[in-house]
């Protein structure tokens, strides 16, 4: 690079050989977090099931969920306890039960929505489906439609005990069901 240190550059083709070989390099059984960045979904599965501990996944983009359900080879991630989406990537209504089925054991769900109108429609079915789910950060891109005490409200009709913080651009929720 600029600065005089080693660089590799690796493309597309060669990844999957580099991915073989991988084991080589990292212990797989002491991994317990992924964060994706590529845009290969066969990459992400390899690296899912070389990883038996990986509880925790990081992903960049939600294009994945679509591409997973038009695979659709009914293989679910029920190791995930935690998730985690790109901040620039919002969840959609027509992704939430594709979601739900890949990922069934998520306790901590990070991810974002466009309004807070999004959050109303779509957390429920989260809440319902998503048996051990207990945390939630959202993040909104609009907090124009914010309302403290409809947001009171609401919160009350999916939970029996709960906490939240928010600011203007996160909420940040603990829960019992």
């Amino acid at each position: 690079d600029q600065n005089g240190n080693e660089c590799m550059a690796v493309d597309n083709a060669s990844l999957s050989t580099i991915l073989v070989n991988l084991e080589q390099l990292v212990i797989w059984s002491q991994l317990t977090h992924l964060s994706y960045f590529h845009s290969r979904l066969d990459l992400l599965e390899i690296l899912l099931d070389s990883g038996p501990n990986i509880e925790s996944l990081e992903l960049n983009d939600t294009h994945f969920l679509k591409m997973m359900k038009e695979k659709d080879g009914g293989k679910t991630y029920s190791k995930i306890k935690k998730l985690k989406f790109d901040v620039d990537e919002v969840l959609v209504l027509e992704n939430v039960d594709y979601l739900c089925k890949l990922f069934p054991n998520v306790k901590s769900l990070i991810i974002s929505f466009e309004m807070i109108t999004n959050v109303y429609e779509i957390l429920p079915l989260l809440i319902e489906t998503l048996e051990d789910i207990n945390y939630l950060d959202i993040y909104l891109s609009s907090f124009e439609q914010f309302d403290l005490e409809a947001w009171k409200a609401f919160m009350n009709t999916l939970f029996n005990n709960s906490v939240f913080d928010y600011n203007e651009f996160h909420i940040w929720i603990w829960f019992d069901k």
